[in-house]
């Protein structure tokens, strides 16, 4: 199952665009849903929402890094930059939990679709 890069480029741009948006905490139901990747929720908005929220500007650019890896199917590379977040010591222990789990879905997605996307 191919993933539709029309999507995917959107749906990470209105995730990344949050990055650049006034530092103001959204409500849940503001922010966007998990990316689908071969039927596996990645939930890569509300990891970037929490980050922002922040205000680490180191946090903020290591995740979108990450969001650059994963949009252009380097799943392998996202998964251990991300993994590298989550036991770094700058990020609260929501988002550390929250980094983990998204690693987590990114180890579906890799044994689901491979390590890059084809």
């Amino acid at each position: 199952m191919k993933i539709n890069n029309a999507l995917l480029g959107v749906l990470l741009a209105v995730g990344v665009g949050a990055f650049a948006g006034c530092k103001k905490s959204r409500t849940v139901a503001e922010i966007p849903p998990p990316i689908v990747v071969e039927g596996i929720n990645v939930d890569f908005p509300r990891l970037m929402e929490l980050v922002v929220v922040s205000g680490d500007a180191k946090a903020q650019a290591a995740v979108r890094e990450v969001v650059g890896f994963f949009r252009y199917g380097q799943y392998e590379k996202a998964m251990t930059s991300l993994d590298k977040i989550a036991k770094g010591s700058s990020l609260n222990e929501e988002q550390k939990k929250l980094a983990a789990e998204v690693v987590e879905e990114l180890r579906q997605v890799i044994a689901k679709a491979g390590t890059v996307r084809q």
